[in-house]
């Protein structure tokens, strides 16, 4: 499972304009790994003639590096549709947990909370479901962000292994997942250049955006079918 995350975990710090915190990514079965990064690099080849550079939404967002060449509108709209056609074809699920800010700002309790643990809990009960009875099937590589945030990661997932989650316990969480490691985006692992395309339509739709093309490909890959494999929280009830 290789993970990602859009927005920011500051509860202190909430935009009005998108209060939504998400942490997800993409599950790929090694087997399927060299044709999806083959695809991938197929995809750079085509389009860019070369494939020495990562997908990143804010760069192609903004036209940046060596995205610049969607600064031509003509090319945007050629790229966005081979991009869609791209990841439809892929195989890989998606899951996720996001956090509306400002609603879960306003939970008493919620100033203690790290934002970025309770969203790997989730994910970590999910995985583990996912993985089922294979001992030490599946690995978690997680976006690297800045060092005190990466340390907090490292010391949630040791906490996680030491004594579980809420739905999972820590044996389990030992058994079946071997590791989690944190890489940057220079490492061009494929599976979080593509978790970083999925997350940000998924919280485009939780916010209560209009959705967009990319939204109908996440949605079809979510693990489980339908929204089954994004937990929102605060859970409205």
């Amino acid at each position: 499972m290789s993970l990602d995350e859009s927005g920011d975990d500051n509860l202190k710090r909430i935009d009005p304009n998108y209060p939504v915190f998400v942490v997800g990514g993409v599950i790929l079965d090694n087997d399927h790994i060299p044709t999806v990064s083959e695809a991938v690099s197929a995809f750079k080849r085509e389009l860019f003639g070369r494939d020495d550079f990562v997908l990143h939404t804010r760069e192609i967002k903004g036209s940046q590096g060596p995205f610049e060449p969607l600064r031509d509108e003509t090319f945007r709209q050629q790229f966005n549709e081979r991009l869609i056609a791209m990841m439809r074809s892929l195989t890989f699920s998606v899951v996720a947990c996001a956090i509306r800010k400002d609603r879960y700002a306003v939970i008493p309790e919620a100033g203690d909370h790290d934002l970025y643990q309770i969203a790997l809990q989730h994910l970590t009960d999910q995985f583990c479901g996912i993985v089922g009875s294979r001992d030490r099937g599946g690995r978690i590589r997680a976006e690297r962000r800045r060092p005190d945030q990466d340390l907090a990661v490292l010391r949630s997932w040791g906490e996680i292994r030491q004594s579980g989650t809420a739905e999972t316990s820590a044996a389990t969480v030992r058994r079946r997942i071997a590791s989690l490691s944190l890489h940057s985006k220079a490492d061009r692992i494929v599976g979080l250049e593509l978790a970083d395309l999925v997350v940000t339509p998924i919280g485009r739709h939780v916010f209560g955006r209009p959705d967009q093309p990319d939204w109908h490909i996440v949605r079809e890959k979510f693990h489980g079918g339908a929204d089954s494999a994004v937990t929102i929280l605060p859970e409205q009830g």
